[in-house]
């Protein structure tokens, strides 16, 4: 089931073929029971889709499409790579409209595609910590001496800006 599930996260449909090793003798006799063929004497089993869904199909499982079942199994829906990747990119896009908005007629404003692209290289998985991130980069940016004529010392502005006069210098020397 792992290997069928993994699988549709690749190709984003039920097809293919696993390979099972290191099969307890509890496992082989339930593969031999459900596929009716012996795999006695060997040390990998391999299985393929087709044969998966004909085996379905003559069993107590008959009308149910494989994804059925491996939704049922682990509890969650099938979802390949390339959904994952497109329902990201929907996420940051909403995130960074919502966090444009609250910055609306600032110098960051213009700016926050860049910062997301910068902190994309981290491939971020929680949002919330990219939102937080995408805020700290514009109250930066929106903060920064350069359209002043003197100059701030890092740790002053640091100090400034978060509070901390080490924020941007941590782990360094």
């Amino acid at each position: 089931m792992n290997g069928f599930f993994e699988k549709y996260a690749s190709y984003g449909r039920f097809s293919g073929s696993v390979r099972v090793q290191s099969l307890s003798p509890e496992e082989l006799e339930e593969l031999e029971g459900l596929f009716g063929k012996s795999f006695h004497r060997q040390k990998s089993v391999t299985i393929s889709a087709e044969k998966f869904q004909k085996v379905l199909e003559n069993s107590r499982y008959k009308g149910l499409a494989p994804e059925e079942i491996l939704e049922s199994y682990f509890g969650k829906a099938l979802c390949s790579k390339q959904e994952e990747r497109i329902l990201k990119a929907q996420k940051q896009q909403e995130l960074l409209l919502r966090i444009s908005s609250e910055y609306e007629g600032t110098p960051a404003q213009v700016e926050l595609e860049y910062f997301m692209q910068m902190l994309k290289g981290n491939s971020r998985e929680d949002f919330e910590e990219l939102e937080q991130q995408l805020k700290l980069s514009a109250e930066i940016f929106n903060k920064l001496p350069y359209r002043k004529t003197q100059k701030i010392y890092l740790a002053v502005f640091a100090a400034m800006v978060t509070g901390n006069p080490h924020a941007f210098d941590q782990g360094t020397v």
